[in-house]
């Protein structure tokens, strides 16, 4: 057996206090190996526990698009106010985002679809331990993996018409759909699948799909 020794950044620490989450888990793990976690796979578990700190990475990043993103949106809202309050039959010129914008934009994109792309990473491995249950969020949201970020289901369909293919396509690169102005005009990512729209709002699902993977862990080996 290869034998590991894992390093707790907080010794000090209760595990509750230990923020964030992925740096919470990886003092879980060296916790639960020091009381002899002997009976489950080390190297499945301790790259689980890395899988967590991709999904904070891919947050980080995408919530850093969004701050940047923050004048486009304002002018939209703006815009869309000014839209509303125009008689009938009055057009106004649309709001189209700046080059950089533009890349912010493709950024959302590629950071959602990288953590949706770890997010079946660890579903796969709770699978693994028949502890699947524990995710119910991360199991909702796991469809755009199956339908989008593994492979488009309009390149590798099963029985799907091709409408719902070209919808599954488009859940990203192709327009983002925004939360309303009281809550700052979020992106969002929406997906049809099994009768029903699924979305996944980043900032919002973030926490929760990493407070259920922290209660899976401790399913295996509660730990303080």
């Amino acid at each position: 057996m290869i034998e590991f020794n894992f390093q707790d950044a907080c010794p000090s620490l209760p595990l509750c206090d230990i923020h964030p989450i992925s740096a919470r888990a990886k003092s879980w793990l060296a916790r639960a190996a020091k009381q002899d976690l002997l009976d489950k796979p080390h190297v499945q578990i301790a790259g689980a526990v890395n899988m967590l700190s991709g999904l904070d990475y891919h947050h980080r990043k995408f919530m850093l698009h969004v701050e940047q993103l923050a004048p486009l949106y304002t002018r939209r809202n703006a815009f869309l106010e000014h839209v509303a309050g125009l008689p009938g039959g009055s057009t106004s010129h649309p709001i189209f985002p700046t080059v950089i914008e533009r890349d912010h934009l493709d950024g959302l994109d590629h950071e959602a679809v990288a953590y949706i792309g770890r997010l079946g990473q660890f579903f796969a491995f709770a699978k693994a331990m028949q502890l699947e249950s524990l995710l119910p969020r991360a199991k909702e949201l796991i469809s755009f993996r199956h339908k989008h970020t593994a492979h488009r289901s309009i390149d590798a369909p099963k029985n799907e018409p091709l409408e719902l293919q070209e919808m599954h396509a488009m859940a990203f690169n192709f327009h983002q759909l925004n939360s309303g102005p009281n809550d700052g005009s979020f992106p969002l990512f929406q997906l049809y699948d099994q009768g029903r729209h699924i979305t996944f709002h980043m900032r919002n699902d973030h926490p929760v799909l990493m407070d259920e993977a922290m209660a899976l862990f401790q399913s295996l080996h509660a730990v303080l």
